[in-house]
């Protein structure tokens, strides 16, 4: 039996094991699908590498200012640090507020 495995490592402690071509983009845009919304609308927040699908294929990325430069320039807009409550600042912003 052949299998085909995605393995992602994330900040060097632990790994992400997906079958080939699945990731957390990939699994927030079906999501998104089958809950009928569209891309564009989803915001994904991250910090780790295995994020950066995820943040590229959401309508809006957000990266913690905590996360390495990779996932930096994969979001459009970075946040606070984890300690700052970054991800709760952004959704504050973009989802509660609406800018």
């Amino acid at each position: 039996m052949k299998t085909d495995l995605w393995i992602k490592y994330r900040h060097g402690y632990n790994i992400e094991v997906n079958a080939a071509g699945v990731d957390k983009g990939s699994g927030l845009t079906e999501l998104g699908k089958l809950l009928g919304i569209q891309r564009e609308e989803i915001m994904a927040v991250g910090d780790g590498d295995n994020d950066i699908a995820m943040l590229k294929k959401a309508g809006f990325g957000v990266a913690m200012a905590n996360a390495g430069d990779e996932v930096k320039a994969a979001a459009d807009y970075v946040t606070g640090t984890n300690d700052e409550e970054g991800a709760a600042k952004a959704i504050e912003i973009f989802a509660l507020r609406g800018e």
